[in-house]
């Protein structure tokens, strides 16, 4: 089924920017200093060597979520690895298949994203604290997985505090209700290894911009450009705020309930740390994260079957209660699986729609051409301007943090393909609108070209190679003062065109894709109102 997915689910166009970044890689491009991303650069390292297998390819999306699918395999079996420890085997597969099935974690992790690696690293470093004793070893594992974890994203940030909470919580309930008494050196110790261990990577990766001349840039990109006070929910209604605070009390009760269920202080533990963390994880995502995506679940939906169980674990206690638990896993399961296929990703989807208009755009451009897209949807194409056009860039523009460029950029490097506009800014697009026309193939795809009402005067804003048409062919007439030839090379700057017959829907259109056979898609009722 996640095979399937891959080649089937619809394309986000976040996959696209990361995909583009890796491209960016394979060219020799330095992240941050030769192409913006405002993310941590190691998933994109990683990938470049296994993009690089790959030919230029308009579906390159779809092998490359394949390679996702050995992420998810890791997160399945790190969730089982985690519940065999807690609940045994038996229960650790259902639990696994569970997690595995789970809408909100199955399609997200479908997606070409960093947030696979991520997430499967997190469940791992989860599986190092949980399953022997908790000693300064494990704790430097655990800090060199979470460590790699911040090299790929900073949400890494959450699991740390929702690490800390949770441990907090699960150590001091066993204080309370247990009488335990721990090692304060020994914590300490755990702390500090933990602690240094997760600068090992950030720390290389930082010498390692910095060796480049990029350290400034990565600053920004990554820390800087993604902390806007004004950013979605950090500009409108306070209660969110109040979540976490709001829910530490059913923290406490549930905590207390999972702990008095096992004879076992240090297994019982464990349980309410699991149970804890992803409960806790969601309360501060919700609660404090400015922006909140779908991919924002794939650490935490994993460990939510575990959660769950522990709150269930008393019914196993019985032979008539472990019927009924596990004839709940199995219908958890069964409910996961029909969920799944409802969807009708899986029977009726399709990438043809989204591979169809990357496919023209680069059928119509070489690589050394500029492609005016939002975040790298052409994928092996450069922008004419330096930013991803991703919701901070857009409200950094909004409050006239950073400079809209686009239409002098525009010009500047005489792009002649847009693809998925709008683009911030009215005066943006109206220039697109004036100077660019959508194709019939793919109307979400624009080139140079503009109508020209009942012939006369019209300006060229972008030079280059144009045709003029009328319908499905040239129009003939005088162009300049001289009979037009053909493909015509027009600088910037006004032209007069007499057509030679009838002067309703003469266009100028760019020449190339005239000549690979595009044509201008009809102008539709509200656009001529």
């Amino acid at each position: 089924m996640k095979a399937v997915a891959a080649c089937r689910y619809r394309f986000n166009t976040d996959e696209t920017q990361h995909l583009h970044v890796v491209w960016g890689w394979t060219r020799g491009m330095i992240q941050y200093r030769d192409l913006f991303d405002n993310h941590p650069p190691l998933f994109h390292m990683l990938m470049a060597p296994v993009f690089r297998l790959f030919a230029e390819r308009a579906d390159i999306v779809v092998p490359m979520r394949l390679v996702m699918i050995s992420f998810y395999v890791a997160s399945i079996v790190a969730v089982y690895r985690i519940g065999r420890r807690l609940y045994g085997a038996r229960v650790a597969v259902w639990v696994a298949l569970i997690a595995g099935a789970v809408p909100a974690f199955f399609f997200p992790g479908t997606e070409f994203r960093p947030d696979d690696l991520y997430a499967a690293l997190w469940l791992w470093a989860v599986v190092v604290a949980v399953e022997g004793r908790f000693t300064i070893g494990r704790a430097v594992v655990m800090g060199l997985l979470l460590g790699t974890c911040a090299g790929i994203t900073m949400k890494t940030s959450l699991l740390v505090v929702s690490l800390g909470l949770a441990g907090g919580i699960s150590l001091g309930i066993r204080c309370w209700v247990r009488g335990w008494r721990g090692s304060p050196r020994e914590m300490v110790g755990r702390v500090v290894g933990f602690g240094l261990a997760g600068l090992v990577v950030p720390g290389v990766l930082c010498v390692y911009f910095a060796v480049h001349k990029a350290l400034p840039e990565l600053i920004y990109c990554v820390l800087r450009h993604n902390v806007v006070p004004h950013a979605e929910r950090w500009g409108g209604s306070a209660i969110h705020y109040f979540y976490l605070p709001m829910g530490l009390p059913f923290l406490i009760a549930g905590a207390i309930w999972i702990i008095k269920s096992s004879a076992d202080e240090g297994l019982a533990t464990r349980r309410v740390f699991i149970a804890l963390l992803p409960v806790v994880y969601y309360l501060l995502l919700f609660g404090y994260w400015p922006d909140i995506t779908d991919q924002d679940q794939l650490p935490a939906m994993p460990l939510v079957p575990l959660a769950v169980m522990g709150l269930m674990w008393p019914l196993f206690e019985n032979a008539r209660g472990r019927v009924a638990g596990y004839a709940g896993l199995c219908a958890g399961f069964l409910v996961c699986v029909v969920l799944i296929w409802r969807t009708q990703v899986l029977q009726r989807g399709a990438v043809r729609k989204y591979v169809t208009p990357i496919a023209t755009v680069l059928r119509l451009t070489h690589q050394d051409e500029c492609v005016m897209d939002l975040k790298g949807d052409a994928i092996y194409r450069q922008r004419p301007i330096y930013y991803a056009l991703e919701t901070f860039t857009k409200i950094r523009m909004k409050l006239g943090w950073i400079r809209n460029e686009i239409v002098e950029r525009l010009i500047q490097t005489r792009t002649a393909v847009c693809f998925h506009p709008p683009y911030p800014g009215a005066e943006v697009m109206k220039f697109v609108d004036s100077n660019y026309l959508p194709l019939a193939s793919a109307p979400n795809v624009r080139v140079l070209g503009q109508r020209i009402a009942g012939g006369g005067q019209f300006t060229v804003v972008i030079p280059g190679e144009y045709v003029l048409v009328q319908g499905d062919k040239m129009a003939p007439g005088v162009l300049d003062g001289r009979a037009v030839t053909g493909v015509e090379d027009l600088g910037a700057g006004e032209h007069e065109f007499v057509p030679g017959y009838g002067s309703a829907g003469v266009m100028l259109f760019w020449a190339r894709a005239w000549e690979e056979g595009e044509r201008v898609a009809p102008e539709t009722k509200d656009k001529a109102l």
